[in-house]
């Protein structure tokens, strides 16, 4: 599998960094400092992998929960989402498939619906809500705004991303 262009992880890694400032979810920062299998990433914090153990470990979810894991959900879609429209890809859902966000969003949402037809129903519904929202202009402008920082400066804060925009 070749390696991704600087400019194709810059705009994965902004569009779940634009999307986690649009859900108002925290994170520590956003990279494209390429380390072993991981070409970037957005860490989302202590707090975050706490609630992902508790969720996933011990299957632990509260009403409260479900609502917050559909936004991290969206969050995750918004990565593959944002590149597959740098790509220009027409099918954007044949470029998420499959892929580590597509399966790190499924295991959320499986903890969460528990029954398969639902699970995929409600996976399509949010990738259908995450795709309206980043095919936004102004939302696709702060993208562009934080991938351009992200080549320019390899990793910004939380607080960088929203000073950006």
């Amino acid at each position: 599998m070749s390696r991704l262009s600087d400019e194709e992880i810059a705009v994965h890694e902004a569009g779940h960094a634009v999307m986690s400032l649009i859900e108002g979810l925290p994170f520590t920062f956003v990279s494209i400092n390429k380390a072993g299998d991981l070409d970037g990433l957005v860490d989302p914090g202590d707090e975050f992998r706490q609630f992902e153990d508790r969720i996933l470990r011990y299957r632990l979810v509260t009403v409260d929960d479900v609502s917050l894991i559909k936004r991290y959900v969206k969050v995750i879609y918004a990565g593959p989402m944002s590149h597959g429209l740098y790509l220009e890809v027409p099918q954007w859902w044949t470029y998420l498939r499959g892929g580590n966000d597509d399966l790190h969003a499924y295991q959320l949402m499986e903890v969460a619906f528990r029954v398969e037809p639902l699970i995929t129903e409600m996976c399509s519904d949010l990738k259908l809500e995450t795709m309206l929202e980043i095919s936004k202009e102004d939302t696709m402008e702060k993208i562009n705004k934080v991938a351009l920082a992200l080549l320019d400066r390899r990793r910004l804060t939380h607080q960088e991303c929203k000073d950006l925009l």
